[in-house]
């Protein structure tokens, strides 16, 4: 077979599929334009029971979006539904967590002034929780003062035999303020009296009202070793007073490496560095800390040991309180030392 007949058969091929698709069209039409039924509604009135419209059925197309929209999004507008605005979450701000002071001490005694309600003292010992070294004999409070750090925050507001001691606590600047707290000796919290024995020996009925026995006169307060008594206080022990007495310059030679310390900006010596200190020896019980600088002995500058050994000789028959300036990292303290009591 050659091309020629393949070209004519395929021509004869595409004229009949187009007169067979010419004729489908034209039925069509007519049968529209004459509305003619598409199915025997005769028939099917007796097969159904019921009864239709005359008038043949109009369809239509709608888009499935439209449908959703309308039907089921109940979106008749035909707008786009706003996307929903998650609500804002509040800042959540965490109360700062505070230990209660019962946590971190406890009373020992509390000696009341009912006069003088200012002159009233508590000796507190802290527990291990508080973290507090140097307090080994009790931290002796008054009004106004401060529990040791990290715990300065604490500020005693009043002291009473029969309501224990109240703390007020300084806040920073916008967090919330924190309530006073009471520490109350525990045998008040057992309900614990204190019994008084006669001369005869034998035990006189405790006075309810009286929780803490005032004395006028108490003994003198003579530590062995040096003590603290409150913030930068302390209290010379007799027996280290003895020992720096007698070597004074030995006790700092082995105990503290220490140089003279020149003003950096006059290049002048104004004082006595500390670069380390001994840890438990008597140094270290008067309070002595690493970087600290020796500026003044009741306000006679030192520059040297030498010059402070030979001024607390010289003075300490005659002075039993010494106000010893230190500076540290541009900080100045006043730390005091009272002599033992003879």
């Amino acid at each position: 077979m050659n091309v020629s007949t393949i070209k004519t058969l395929t021509w004869l091929a595409a004229a009949g599929i187009t007169a067979a698709l010419g004729w489908t069209v034209y039925d069509f039409v007519q049968k529209k334009d004459s509305a003619d039924p598409l199915f025997d509604q005769a028939f099917a009135r007796q097969k159904l029971g019921v009864r239709f419209d005359d008038k043949p059925v109009q369809t239509g197309t709608l888009q499935s979006t439209m449908v959703a929209k309308t039907f089921y999004d109940l979106n008749w507008t035909g707008k786009p539904k706003p996307k929903p605005v998650e609500p804002v979450k509040p800042d959540v701000v965490e109360k700062p967590r505070h230990t209660p002071v019962e946590q971190l001490a406890r009373v020992l005694f509390i000696q009341e002034d009912s006069d003088a309600p200012a002159a009233s003292s508590a000796l507190i010992a802290y527990k291990p929780a508080a973290n507090v070294q140097g307090y080994s004999l009790g931290h002796s409070l008054k009004v106004g003062d401060t529990l040791a750090r990290p715990h300065d925050s604490a500020v005693v507001v009043s002291i009473s035999a029969s309501e224990g001691v109240t703390f007020r606590f300084e806040v920073p600047e916008g967090q919330e303020a924190r309530e006073n707290e009471t520490l109350l000796p525990s045998t008040f919290k057992r309900g614990v009296d204190i019994a008084y024995v006669g001369e005869d020996g034998e035990v006189r009925t405790p006075n309810k009202t009286i929780a803490v026995r005032v004395v006028d006169s108490p003994p003198p307060y003579r530590p062995k070793k040096t003590t603290p008594i409150d913030k930068n206080h302390f209290q010379i022990g007799y027996e280290d007073a003895f020992l720096f007495s007698e070597d004074a310059a030995g006790i700092i030679a082995r105990e503290v490496r220490h140089r003279r310390h020149r003003d950096p900006r006059t290049g002048k010596f104004d004082g006595i560095e500390i670069q380390s200190v001994k840890v438990g020896g008597i140094a270290a019980r008067h309070g002595a800390q690493e970087g600290d600088v020796v500026k003044s002995i009741n306000g006679h500058p030192v520059t040297s040991t030498a010059e402070a050994i030979t001024y607390v000789k010289n003075n300490q028959d005659t002075t039993s309180t010494w106000n010893v300036v230190v500076e540290n990292k541009g900080r100045e303290r006043t730390v005091t030392y009272e002599s033992p009591p003879q």
